[in-house]
């Protein structure tokens, strides 16, 4: 079974304060939640979390959205084979 332990966030910039342990537990809970847990899901959705302070209160915000990473790439990538075989030949 896979390390489901999530890796601690970096603050940025090195300077900054350290990030919120729970921001990764509450992503991974998502995706858990939601059963975003396969290889294909990891790589297809993002999962964003959002600490929202108030004088008397915290609250995460946690939402999903399809990545685009993979929309990019197959547009590139018909966009580059789109010619058939014939045409790719006639070229100069």
């Amino acid at each position: 079974m896979a390390n489901l332990q999530p890796k601690c966030p970096n603050s940025y910039p090195s300077d900054a304060a350290p990030c919120d342990p729970q921001l990764p537990i509450r992503a991974l809970q998502h995706r858990i939640e939601h059963q975003l847990m396969s290889e294909r899901d990891f790589s297809g959705y993002n999962v964003s979390v959002w600490l929202l302070k108030n004088r008397d209160r915290v609250e995460y915000v946690v939402e999903h959205n399809k990545s685009l990473w993979p929309a990019r790439f197959l547009s590139v990538f018909s966009a580059r084979n789109c010619g058939t075989r014939e045409s790719a030949t006639e070229r100069p």
